[in-house]
């Protein structure tokens, strides 16, 4: 058997292909996003769905992380991401031993090592290992964990209670400066578990025995790589910023570009993160395998680099069984996961998504400002304007067709003085909705809400209203029916004045979320059963308002908000989603904060300067 000793005649191949580890990385990343993140978001929902809440506060976040169910999905949780990021990083840190022995393996051999060597560690009682996978993830991933924290509105309400909480205080920072010292101490303990077969134990002493002498140096030289490379870091998310700025400048129209901009910001800040925390993973990951190795070396050391170990552990595939097993498992994977890659594509949010998005804007009755209410003009208006949701408003025709109307009769928007139960469809359906607003919109119609659906599948959420006028017939069934059949379980919200409607529309379907709509506050309405949040009248929305519908995971929808001042009140109160007249304006309220300030004016001067 070959072996390559350590000596100091031993020189190091250092040219590592960034490009493989990149798109490695990006691999591992579409796993996360198309399997695994779905998995928990469909978990999370079954649990909600037993604990009998739709929304979680700090208040209530006790009682829901206390509850059997969730501490169960929580035990998967940590344990599916564990061996998720120690089989990433596994993949990354042989990759880079192959390299010292100027072996160029193949992408699929990389990740069949990866899968079978991570697996294989834990099976032979390495436990502990993917739970400090997680602690060298977290140390070399930063950027995204901070980016995580900054837009999950739980985490922050927790944090502000212990600012003011000089114990908890303590013992989160003594907490912090003990992940980050027993992390440095094993930070050698992947490289000897995954190149040399070790045990965990064994790794950490191993590491322990490889710091002695050089502990200054290497946490002097780390702290140096990461400074460098978060100041490299920085000088590409801002060069991304001022791209992203520049072409909304010039491809957007001058009304639309800082609302365009500020609803890209985040998108933006998500995937400049995703990219950053890749790049930092293998760039620590590299200079840390880059040290063991060269510690190694330093000291002497022989057998570490066994070449027909390596041979062993990344296989050429040549074995047929071999091919056929390992494509089975990413054909069974990729079949696994079509429903949630059907979900992330086609139904335009995730549940999880509520947990981590600040105040959504609802555009009222369409774009009711910019386009006839209720009509298709109006919906594909409030889509152009970035609205998170399109409020309509629905009413069913004599034979049972459900339309977009808001009021009874038909007088104020098509000039026929009648009352929508007393025509068919077939007599409403040509009627002119859209001259009254503008000689622009002559060919406005009243759309059926089937029309409205397949519209707006995919594109946007809808606030659906049901008007109540007496003269229903099943139109809680037929509505869920076009709901069902278009798959926007996802995609909508139920609102209506009517308590027993709501009520109704629940025991049809218990997951469709529905809110009752109230113009005046008072008496003690939060503990209504059978709706998830409360759509009130802006004016009557106070701080204890919003506290008590919260500490009974309930939310609460504003209405109808279009001025300056009440759009900042609501958003200081909090308030889950804001339905306004005016989108953009909204947005730009909503958004304005010292991180985007630089380029909020930027764009500003920019445009005067178009005029």
């Amino acid at each position: 058997m070959k072996k390559i000793f350590y000596h100091k005649n031993h020189k190091l191949n250092n040219e590592v292909n960034i490009r493989t580890m990149f798109l490695l990385e990006l691999i591992f990343m579409a796993i996360f996003f198309i399997s695994i993140l779905p998995i928990i978001n469909n978990g999370l929902e079954y649990v909600m769905h037993l604990w009998g809440q739709s929304y979680i506060t700090a208040v209530n976040l006790v009682s829901f992380l206390s509850f059997p169910p969730t501490i169960i999905l929580l035990i998967i949780i940590i344990i599916t991401i564990s061996i998720y990021v120690l089989i990433n990083i596994t993949c990354i840190v042989n990759y880079y031993h192959s390299e010292i022995l100027r072996k160029k393996p193949s992408l699929i051999r990389i990740l069949f090592f990866g899968f079978t060597k991570a697996l294989r560690c834990i099976l032979t009682g390495n436990i502990i290992l993917p739970f400090f996978a997680i602690l060298m993830f977290i140390m070399t991933n930063i950027p995204l964990i901070v980016g995580i924290l900054l837009r999950i509105r739980i985490p922050n309400v927790l944090f502000n209670a212990a600012y003011d909480d000089i114990y908890l205080k303590t013992l989160i920072i003594l907490s912090l400066f003990l992940i980050v010292f027993i992390t440095f101490r094993g930070v050698f303990v992947l490289p000897f578990c995954i190149n040399e077969h070790q045990g965990f134990r064994k790794g950490i002493n191993s590491s322990k025995n490889l710091l002695k002498g050089r502990t200054i140096k290497t946490a002097f030289s780390l702290m140096l790589l990461n400074l460098i490379a978060a100041l490299c870091f920085f000088l590409f998310y801002f060069t991304v910023l001022v791209i992203a700025a520049l072409v909304i400048f010039l491809f957007t129209e001058k009304s639309m570009v800082i609302a365009v901009f500020l609803s890209q910001y985040g998108n933006i800040n998500f995937f400049v993160g995703i990219i950053v925390s890749m790049l930092a993973l293998i760039t620590n990951l590299y200079y840390i395998s880059s040290m063991y190795h060269k510690y190694r070396m330093e000291d002497n050391c022989g057998s570490v680099l066994d070449e027909a170990s390596l041979e062993k552990q990344l296989p050429h595939l040549q074995n047929v069984r071999h091919k056929i097993a390992f494509i089975g498992i990413i054909l069974f994977f990729i079949i696994f996961n079509l429903n949630n890659i059907y979900q992330v594509l086609n139904n335009n949010a995730f549940y999880l998504g509520e947990a981590l998005a600040g105040i959504q804007i609802s555009s009222h009755r369409g774009n009711s400002v910019m386009a006839p209410e209720n009509t298709i003009p109006a919906i594909e208006s409030a889509i152009e304007e970035l609205a998170d949701y399109a409020e309509i408003d629905i009413q069913q025709t004599k034979d049972g067709v459900v339309v977009l109307l808001h009021d009874r009769d038909l007088w104020r928007t098509t000039g026929v003085g009648e009352n929508i139960w007393v025509l068919n469809y077939a007599q409403v359906k040509d009627l002119d909705a859209g001259s009254w607003f503008s000689n622009t919109f002559d060919n406005a119609r009243i759309p059926t809400l089937e029309e409205v659906l397949s519209l707006c599948k995919g594109r946007i959420k809808l606030n659906i209203h049901i008007k109540i006028n007496g003269h229903e017939q099943d139109l809680e069934e037929k509505l869920l029916e076009l709901i069902e059949k278009y798959d926007f379980k996802y995609q909508c919200v139920i609102t209506s004045t009517s308590y027993a409607t709501l009520v109704r529309i629940k025991k049809l379907n218990p997951d469709i979320k529905t809110g009752y709509i109230m113009s005046v506050v008072y008496g003690n309405f939060y503990t209504k059963e059978y709706i998830d949040f409360f759509s009130i009248k802006s004016s009557f929305i106070t701080k204890n308002v919003v506290e008590s519908a919260h500490d009974i995971g309930k939310e609460v929808h504003a209405w109808t908000v279009n001025s300056t001042n009440e759009i900042e009140r609501m958003k200081t109160l909090g308030v889950d989603v804001i339905i306004t007249d005016n989108p953009v304006h909204t947005r730009e309220v909503l958004l304005r904060d010292d991180s985007n300030q630089t380029f909020i004016e930027l764009l500003n001067v920019m445009l005067k300067s178009k005029q």
